[in-house]
């Protein structure tokens, strides 16, 4: 999950996200995200949560209030936040996998559930200034 965070975040920040025409958090998915997730590894299981940061002091709202942790993300990529930024934008780049508890041997673990089972959630997250770019990305 982590190959494919950092390999995604690295096509953004170059500005090849922003030259693909109709870019959207699907497009983004089919196109830079799960070509690169391992074999067992299914592309319908990810979340995207993408957001520029307007300013770097600005790192605060992806914090939760109790300041314990990341603030919550709603698991489905239909009410997630998909911004790429423009060139120059600071960007937060968090991508979530829904792990089967099946794959965990472990007994009384907490889990939720995502599409009716109970799954771990697998983060990794990418944060990084966009390189100059001529693409004008209008998304957000």
């Amino acid at each position: 999950m982590s190959y494919a965070t950092q390999n995604a975040a690295r096509q953004i920040l170059i500005g090849n996200v922003a030259n693909t025409n109709n870019i959207n958090v699907n497009t983004f998915l089919s196109n830079f995200v799960c070509p690169k997730l391992p074999p067992p590894m299914s592309c319908d299981r990810v979340v995207v949560n993408s957001k520029v940061q307007p300013v770097q002091n600005s790192w605060w709202n992806l914090i939760n209030a109790q300041k314990t942790g990341l603030a919550a993300v709603p698991m489905d990529n239909a009410q997630t936040t998909f911004c790429i930024g423009r060139s120059g934008s600071t960007v937060a780049l968090q991508m979530y996998y829904a792990m089967p508890t099946i794959a965990f041997p472990f007994f009384n673990s907490p889990s939720t559930k995502f599409n009716g089972s109970p799954v771990f959630w697998i983060a990794s997250t990418a944060a990084f200034r966009n390189e100059p770019f001529s693409t004008a990305y209008n998304g957000c």
